[in-house]
Parts: structure tokens; C-alpha cells; sequence
């Protein structure tokens, strides 16, 4: 059986829409209620319609006036969108400043290779792969230079401004790559920082009392029956773990530096990583 389209006004809002309860043949069936190539399956019975052959819905029907003020609203966002956009910000949340770092050869000849790894963001250090030095720039806000890297590599770490390797659309506001290489070979280096590995060691012996500086590097912790036990894990100048278990919160959050004193309690290790554990400490913020 089939059905005809049946449209009822249910009611009509503020902004003189009309809403309406909407009564037409099944989108799948497309009104029998079944379907000959389901036939193996209860009897071929639509179950998009339960085998009514019709489907209920809504439609809205809009007046002119009111789509003329929804597109001037949209148009006002988008102006307001294209206003606000600026190259700084797009730069930033692609990870770069207004200087990309690029590896060139002694020539000054632009190498996309992925036998490098790339130094962006504001010219920070990163390592590059098979070298076993840190690249060592001398940065500062005003002036980004570059010094070399290790002799036998003969390759060169330069900053290049934006505009050589990006264009800016201002209309659909964003960034675009002029060069494809250098599209894919940042995108591919710039988001996975090696993180430089450091070997912990033990510091000092146990019962020795310390005061040192330290970088708080991370705040974990676990239930006991005693309550919840805070677990602050501090690093040294020379990446030494040291860390301390205690019940007391303490106002730093993770990079914040500060000078620790306590006791050794004792030396342990974490998932391979040699740690000190302190106790009885008192931990002043820098």
C-alpha cells in the first residue's frame, strides 16, 4: 500500500516559522513496508518503518525576512573572524614564531631530507639524528643566529622568515605551504621532540642530609590506609631523580623550581630510572 505526503502546521514561533508534522512514504521502502531483497528475512519487512510503509518527521518553513537576518548574523561572525585573524596567531598554533629554523649545507643549499631533524619555535635546541651534541644556538628576542654543527657534518641550521615558506590568506584565513617538501618535512620533524635522555644517579649516600636546587618534574600519588600520600618527583642540574613521599600538599605545579632540603631515606629505582627518596624534607619555591 502505498502512502501520500501529508503535511500538518503544528505550530507557528516568534520569528514566524512555520513548523510542521510531516507524514510520508519510507525513505527505504519507499512506502510497500517491505523489501523484495529481504525477503529471506521476516518476510522481507521493512524495519526502517516497521513495515508501514511511512515515516513521521519535521519540517521547518522559514519567512524571508527571518533568512535575511540569520545571513547578515553569519556575515557579522565572519567579519568578525577575519578581523581578528592574524599571522602571529596562525604561526603560533602551527608551533613556530616568526623564524623557522631549516637545515641547509655549507652552499646555503636547502635540505629536505629526513636524515634531520628540524629547529623551530623561536630557534629552541633539539637533538638531530646521529649527532650526538646538542645544536647550539645563541638566541635572543631581538636576533636569532645559528652556530654550526658538528664538524664532520658540514651542515648548517639557518633561520628563515615565515613568508619564504608560507603564504598567508587573509580571505579564508589561513596559512599555506609554498613549498610542498617543506610542508611535509616540518610537519613530519616539529611535532615529535625527541626528548634528550639523561641517565639518573644516586645522589649522595642514605642518612645523608642534602639541600639542593631542583625542578619539579612531575606530582603523582595513591591511596593508603594512612590517606592519600602525595608523590613529588624533583630533578637536579644534572637530571638527577629525586623524590619525595609525603601527605603535605605543596603549591608547585610541574617545571616550577625550587630548593629542597631533607634526608636520604633511601636509593631505589622506578621503571629503570635510578631515584633518591627523601624524607623529612622542607621545599622552598625559587
Amino acid at each position: 500500500m502505498q502512502f501520500e505526503t501529508t503535511k500538518t502546521l503544528v505550530r507557528t514561533d516568534k520569528n514566524g516559522t512555520k513548523i510542521y508534522n510531516v507524514i510520508r512514504p519510507c525513505y527505504r521502502c519507499g512506502g510497500r513496508g517491505i523489501l523484495n531483497c529481504y525477503m529471506h528475512v521476516e518476510a522481507g519487512t521493512c524495519f526502517a518503518c516497521n513495515g508501514t510503509g511511512r515515516e513521521e518527521a519535521t519540517e521547518k518553513e522559514y519567512t524571508e525576512e527571518y533568512l535575511e537576518r540569520k545571513a547578515a548574523r553569519a556575515k557579522a561572525k565572519e567579519d568578525a573572524r577575519k578581523a581578528a585573524w592574524n599571522v602571529t596567531d596562525a604561526l603560533a598554533k602551527l608551533g613556530y614564531g616568526e623564524y623557522i629554523g631549516i637545515v641547509t649545507d655549507m652552499n646555503g643549499t636547502r635540505n629536505y631530507g629526513d636524515n634531520f631533524e628540524w629547529l623551530v619555535r623561536d630557534g629552541k635546541c633539539k637533538y638531530e639524528k646521529g649527532c650526538s651534541g646538542l645544536l647550539s644556538p645563541d638566541v635572543t628576542r631581538s636576533e636569532i643566529t645559528f652556530a654550526l654543527m658538528p664538524a664532520t657534518e658540514k651542515f648548517l641550521i639557518v633561520p628563515v622568515h615565515w613568508s619564504e615558506l608560507l603564504e598567508a590568506d587573509y580571505e579564508n584565513c589561513r596559512l599555506s605551504w609554498k613549498d610542498g617538501a617543506a610542508k611535509v618535512a616540518l610537519k613530519n620533524h616539529t611535532y615529535n621532540f625527541p626528548q634528550a635522555k639523561f641517565e639518573s644517579a644516586f645522589v649522595g649516600a642514605e642518612g645523608d642530609k642534602i639541600e639542593i636546587n631542583v625542578k619539579l618534574r612531575r606530582v603523582t600519588g595513591f591511596e593508603s590506609t594512612f590517606g592519600y600520600t602525595n608523590v613529588y618527583t624533583f630533578e637536579d642540574a644534572a637530571h638527577n631523580l629525586i623524590v619525595w613521599k609525603t601527605g603535605k600538599g605543596l603549591d608547585l605545579e610541574a617545571g616550577a623550581y625550587a630548593r629542597i632540603t631533607g634526608t636520604i631515606k633511601e636509593h631505589s629505582e622506578f621503571r629503570g630510572e635510578k631515584q633518591t627518596v627523601l624524607t623529612r624534607c622542607k621545599v622552598i619555591a625559587a
